[in-house]
């Protein structure tokens, strides 16, 4: 199957719209649904997704963000194809290798409304975990998700320190993503910190702030 140019992921929950809907899978994700051929040595057994055309946002290490040069199908060096909503549902649907589903998601107008339903369409095929990866948004949307069937939430906080965060993601806000996973944590009852490795924080800033996350009960996911 060809992959698909990305179109603005609100198609795909427009029950009237008949154009082809897609959505992004990392290449690997793609090759274990059969959406894709190519020789793969180990099978990855979480499907990784990504909800978005382009990002908003303006992180100066991403491929995605809204002023980024680099190729659009690009995310952390991983290329992320599109295809139909309902041909990836369907191989979706009883598929045994699958054991978890991880949702990426930039940042638009209407995310998370997208986000629920996409995850309301997964959940109807599947049973698998579902976890989604997402920056801040009203701790009402956190309860539509884990009634939708999400079960983790992650966080892109990215940054090690402070001023590493405001100099890479000119935007956002520090203290409002320390927020942010309190409300995840009171809510799912668990939460995820993704750090990125070399955005020039020292190993002992880096390390401080693993140990911090840690003690306030978050787990870590490291990123390089």
């Amino acid at each position: 199957m060809a992959f698909m140019q990305t179109q603005p992921f609100p198609q795909i929950i427009e029950a009237e719209k008949t154009a082809p809907v897609p959505l992004r899978l990392s290449l690997g994700s793609a090759i274990v649904l059969g959406l894709h051929k190519a020789a793969m040595e180990v099978a990855p057994t979480t499907l990784y997704t990504m909800l978005g055309d382009r990002c908003m946002g303006a992180c100066r290490f991403c491929a995605q963000a809204r002023d980024s040069t680099a190729d659009p199908r690009l995310l952390s060096r991983v290329i992320w194809p599109a295809f139909d909503l309902e041909d990836v549902l369907s191989r979706l649907d009883g598929a045994p290798m699958v054991r978890r589903i991880c949702v990426q998601t930039l940042r638009y107008p209407g995310l998370p409304a997208d986000l629920v339903a996409l995850v309301e369409r997964i959940r109807a095929v599947n049973p698998q975990p579902i976890s989604v990866c997402m920056n801040p948004v009203q701790p009402e949307w956190l309860v539509r998700l884990k009634a939708a069937g999400v079960e983790r939430v992650g966080v892109g906080l990215d940054c090690a320190t402070e001023e590493i965060f405001r100099q890479v993601k000119p935007g956002f806000h520090w203290d409002r993503y320390h927020q942010f996973l309190e409300e995840i944590m009171r809510i799912f009852g668990q939460a995820s910190v993704h750090l990125i490795v070399g955005l020039g924080e020292s190993d002992e800033a880096l390390l401080h702030k693993i140990q911090e996350v840690h003690d306030q009960g978050f787990s870590v996911a490291l990123f390089a």
